[in-house]
């Protein structure tokens, strides 16, 4: 499922000129399946899921029109977000 675009990464000298390259990523609940998902609809690896840290995994891929689309969960995100229920 996707939950709705969370972080946008830059890794460039130049920030500014590296906005046309970003990779943007959507929140999922699985990462590896949202992968899965993604290569079998003609999408090509880019990115296999890999961990960033405890509970914060990635990948990305390439589109068939040559985006890149990258997938994550983290669960700190899903901890913020639980916790502001109850505010």
């Amino acid at each position: 499922m996707l939950r709705g675009l969370t972080t946008t990464t830059f890794f460039a000298d130049d920030v500014t000129a590296a906005v046309d390259w970003a990779v943007i990523y959507w929140a999922v609940d699985d990462v590896q399946d949202a992968f899965d998902r993604l290569i079998s609809c003609g999408a090509a690896v880019h990115d296999e899921p890999t961990e960033r840290g405890p509970g914060f995994t990635t990948a990305s891929v390439v589109d068939p029109f040559g985006n890149v689309l990258g997938v994550m969960y983290n669960q700190h995100y899903l901890d913020v977000l639980s916790s502001r229920k109850g505010e």
